[in-house]
């Protein structure tokens, strides 16, 4: 279903693309023989994704279509590595704008002039840029007070996040000047003979100082191979963080550069393939397979660095980096050393938590075999582990989920098989497609089936994603109570270990403030009321039963689905915490009151394996309807 949309928007995409009809400026157009031949499947994929959660009530072909070129127009260029790493705007601009307005644009300024303001210690530069007709003053942030030498006439700078206000100077007159606040998010631009002048610390050298033990100082230039995504921490008081994988010429593995919270918008102020000088940075463990990890700290300074190995704007891809692969990649791509892969398939299997203990460290571990369905004799599958922070974000998956995960890496090869394994790291991402909102909703995945018209054909070991439309025929209780409380972060019943709530799965003690509430229900789905039930819903009645018009009653299709809290929450059209408050009686009546309700849902379907005797449905997603499709 999700793989042939992507597919047909693929070749959509590209003939509108070399048709001309969205191609913008031909003078910034990259040369012929860097054009793609089509826009890049997981570009599309993941842009998909997004748009669905942005649009939850649904999408159209045309709306999609033209979204999905509207934004590979705007990132065309920069994929392919052809243009600037940012993205400038100008004085002139800015001044039009309300300056009370914090921007995220990004300001490249060189430096015309700095005074002190008299009987203090506030110091201002006068910039300008070269597309302005006028300057502006701009407020010396303190913590460059003591780089005062990187902000002499002449140097150019790099600032984002900040904000315009009206200064006093030149009030009488009538007209008010704008400054620029002060900002921290800023870095100097330097040249090559600047660089040639400094000494710097080799990152091999370098090991993360103990919990006791000073910070050392150090000055690294290192080069930005990839930007991850923001991702949520869950170790450091739920801060948002970004990891820029950046190395030296000294070592052959990434060394991460954190940016937390506030910091993460320093990411526009370079680009892939850009030089940086980090000085004085907060070192600290990061983990097994990248022992080193800098921060910023309140001493650390950053620069851009041009001139060291040609333009800085120029992207640096190493063989065997995959961010810009233009297929799907499949099994037969995949080999040791890689890194930056992006995988889409369907989870097959879920391990729990097994944490690695080295000493005194403790890493959370989890295991996910993904089959990447590109074969259905071979059965392609992958077992890739996640660790710390990306396992605990992905556990709030199930098996049978379609998922796309990014910036996965592959070990390097182990003697004497030379294997080789999956892993991730703080910067992984993924996006599923079997809970996405507006799945359901888009016309562009095709019409409601029957359920009859889905069960047709099934083997028991099939796995699939369906929208079905079907008659609520029965509601029950799962398990002994249809409300049980679970672990927030993952949505799996919590267990008790020694009198404490704890999740099996995370391995992780769960405080009042981590629980919720989930039902525990299982659908009876059928295409009429009729109340007989088919387990697996193999059998549905046929059109030569219905033309020989015979008496004998025919079983009609049915299945019976376990359904998430979600949609037992819009089929109860009650809370879980609400239907545990509510006396026996009342919960009776709300799970009588679906019965002979039409819905949509988009349904998972778990084939058997093993000792199981039959598949496993489960509701994804449901929402009410009017009338039953066809």
């Amino acid at each position: 279903m999700f793989l042939g949309l992507v597919d047909r928007l693929r070749a959509q995409l590209r003939v509108v693309r070399h048709g001309g009809a969205a191609g913008g400026d031909s003078s910034s157009a990259p040369p012929p023989s860097q054009l793609l031949a089509l826009v890049p499947w997981t570009w599309i994929c993941e842009a998909v994704l997004r748009l669905l959660r942005l649009y939850p009530t649904g999408l159209c072909d045309a709306t999609l279509l033209t979204e999905l070129q509207n934004r590979w127009d705007d990132e065309a260029l920069q994929w392919l590595g052809t243009s600037s790493s940012v993205r400038t705007t100008t004085i002139d601009f800015l001044l039009s704008k309300p300056q009370s307005v914090v921007s995220s644009e990004v300001l490249e300024v060189t430096v015309q002039g700095a005074f002190m303001i008299p009987n203090t210690h506030t110091q201002i530069v006068v910039v300008g840029d070269a597309k302005s007709s006028r300057t502006i003053e701009m407020y010396l942030h303190h913590r460059f007070l003591f780089h005062s030498d990187f902000f002499a006439s002449g140097r150019v700078l790099r600032l984002t996040s900040f904000q315009l206000t009206s200064s006093s100077r030149g009030a009488s007159s009538g007209t008010a000047r704008s400054r620029i606040l002060p900002c921290d998010l800023m870095i100097p631009v330097l040249t090559e003979s600047e660089l040639s002048t400094m000494t710097f610390s080799p990152l091999k050298d370098i090991s993360a100082p103990g919990p006791d033990d000073p910070q050392p100082e150090h000055r690294f230039l290192v080069q930005v191979l990839h930007i991850a995504k923001p991702t949520t921490s869950l170790w450091r008081e739920h801060l948002e963080v970004v990891y820029v994988s950046v190395r030296d010429s000294s070592i052959t593995h990434n060394v991460m550069l954190a940016l937390w919270d506030e910091q993460i918008p320093m990411t526009s102020l370079f680009g892939k393939g850009d030089f940086l000088l980090v000085s004085y940075p907060f070192l600290r463990h990061h983990s097994s397979d990248c022992p080193l990890a800098l921060e910023i700290g309140s001493r650390t300074f950053v620069a851009l660095a041009t001139g060291c190995t040609g333009p800085s704007a120029t992207p640096v891809f190493t063989p065997n980096d995959m961010s810009h692969f233009a297929d799907r990649i499949c099994g037969k791509d995949l080999k040791a050393g890689l890194s930056n892969i992006s995988l889409f398939g369907r989870i097959v299997k879920m391990l729990p938590n097994e944490p690695l203990v080295r000493g005194s460290r403790s890493s959370a571990r989890f295991g996910v075999r993904l089959a990447l369905d590109e074969d259905l004799e071979s059965r392609t599958t992958v077992d890739i582990t996640f660790w710390r922070d990306a396992g605990l974000r992905f556990a709030i998956n199930r098996v049978g989920h379609m998922v796309l995960i990014t910036g996965i890496y592959t070990s390097p090869p182990k003697p004497p098989r030379n294997n080789f394994f999956f892993n991730t790291s703080d910067s992984t991402a993924f996006f599923n497609a079997s809970v996405s909102p507006g799945v359901l909703t888009s016309p562009v995945f095709g019409e409601c089936r029957s359920v009859a018209s889905v069960c047709a054909g099934l083997t028991p070991s099939q796995s699939g994603t369906y929208l079905c439309a079907a008659v609520v025929a029965d509601a029950r209780v799962l398990h002994s109570s249809p409300v049980k409380y679970a672990h927030r972060a993952c949505q799996r019943e919590l267990e008790s270990v020694d009198g404490m709530p704890t999740c099996g799965f995370c391995l992780v003690a769960v405080d009042p403030p981590q629980q919720t509430r989930i039902f525990c229900l299982e659908i009876v789905l059928s295409d009429t009321n009729s109340s007989s039930v088919c387990m697996d819903g193999a059998r549905a009645e046929t059109s030569a039963a219905r033309m020989a018009g015979t008496s004998q009653p025919v079983e009609l299709a049915q299945i019976v689905c376990e359904c998430t809290t979600e949609a037992a929450q819009t089929l109860l059209a009650i809370s879980p915490v609400d239907f545990e408050r509510a006396p026996s009686e009342m919960q009776q009546m709300c799970l009588r009151s679906p019965l002979g309700a039409h819905i949509r849902c988009l349904l998972t379907r778990i084939g058997a394996s093993g000792r199981e005797t039959r598949a496993l449905w489960r509701i994804e997603q449901l929402a009410l309807s009017a009338v039953v499709s066809p």
